[in-house]
């Protein structure tokens, strides 16, 4: 019995300790993931937006950086507050995993939000559904997204917003 237990302890560790990391590995990819959606979609002052542009860059990997800043995507968000005098934030952001492999260093992810434009008196303007897609991944830089689909700006619904 005490060779049984001397086998079995030691892997039971290395099993839970191995779990924990993932636990902390994809609770921190769901933090990072909130966090983007809220700083890219949150622009208080029209008159003063933020440089979602600079801001990004902690949060992208280099690649989903240049292909985010090459489809204009930073821009469309601030175009959109900016032509209609608006602020934009966004409201109930829910990401789900829906990884169909176990991959440790790489999560998928699924989420859903509303984004929210109102006038400087409060009124709302607009109340947006969207959903999109992101991959979170453990680089050598720390945790950063490699993949971000969102519904609104590939369907082109913020420049729609624009010209209304």
């Amino acid at each position: 019995m005490k060779k049984l237990l001397i086998l079995v302890i030691p892997f039971l560790t290395i099993f839970f300790i191995s779990a924990c990391k993932q636990t902390n590995f994809e609770d921190e990819a769901l933090q990072i993931g909130k966090e983007y959606k809220e700083m890219q979609y949150t622009i208080k002052d029209y008159e003063n937006p933020p440089d979602i542009t600079e801001k990004s860059k902690t949060y992208l990997t280099e690649d989903e950086y240049e292909r985010t800043l090459a489809n204009r995507v930073f821009e469309l968000i601030t175009e959109a507050a900016v032509a209609q005098k608006i602020s934009i934030e966004p409201e109930d952001i829910v990401f789900e995993k829906f990884d169909t492999e176990n991959e440790k260093d790489k999560i998928r992810l699924n989420y859903k939000m509303i984004i929210i434009g109102k006038e400087n008196s409060g009124e709302v303007r607009f109340r947006m559904k969207t959903k999109g897609q992101m991959t979170v991944i453990q680089t050598e830089d720390g945790i950063k997204i490699s993949r971000d689909w969102d519904e609104s700006i590939s369907q082109n619904e913020l420049p729609k917003l624009h010209s209304e």
